[in-house]
């Protein structure tokens, strides 16, 4: 075998170990900023109210997310589905807002705006045995929106104990 040709392969070789272990650029990164999550169940107005949210703010503020809330009550079963757009977080609460994108509700029209809290009592700055927090989803007053009431400027105040599990990261 000619030593040009094996040094030829051998160098060949080489440069195809090094792209095949090199990282591809479309790598994840993880984003960085604060993150709210949580699941669960409570009871409001003698309704039964199942949730779920998933919300997320890059390093900017910018803010996304979806909350699903389904409302179970002697007269039937109606689900919002909402798309966050503002979280407000700090070490162990939340205040989000957003628009409703799907409604089977007439409480919470379609495209209305919403505004909701939660509170995660394993990261409160007193001890607490207490259960995780929400409040129930309310929608913002027209007047409220035109004076810029978001989820860092406007958070309900009853807040309820709810059957589940709330994470922050903030």
């Amino acid at each position: 075998m000619n030593i040009r040709y094996s040094f030829s392969l051998l160098l060949g070789l080489v440069f195809v170990a090094l792209f095949a272990t090199t990282p591809s650029s479309s790598a994840v990164v993880p984003q960085k900023g604060p993150h709210a999550f949580g699941e669960g169940q409570f009871t409001f107005n003698h309704e039964g109210i199942d949730f779920s949210f998933d919300a997320r703010a890059n390093e900017n503020g910018k803010a996304h997310g979806q909350a699903l809330f389904t409302f179970s009550s002697s007269s039937g079963q109606t689900e919002v589905t909402v798309r966050i757009n503002c979280l407000n977080v700090d070490s162990f609460s939340a205040s989000m807002s957003g628009v409703v994108q799907h409604s089977d509700d007439p409480d919470y029209p379609k495209h209305s705006p919403v505004v909701f809290a939660v509170i995660d009592k394993a990261n409160f700055p007193v001890p607490s045995s207490g259960k995780d927090q929400i409040t129930p989803l309310f929608v913002i007053p027209p007047d409220f929106i035109s004076q810029g009431f978001n989820c860092t400027t406007l958070s309900p105040l009853t807040i309820l104990d709810i059957d589940g599990n709330i994470t922050i990261e903030p």
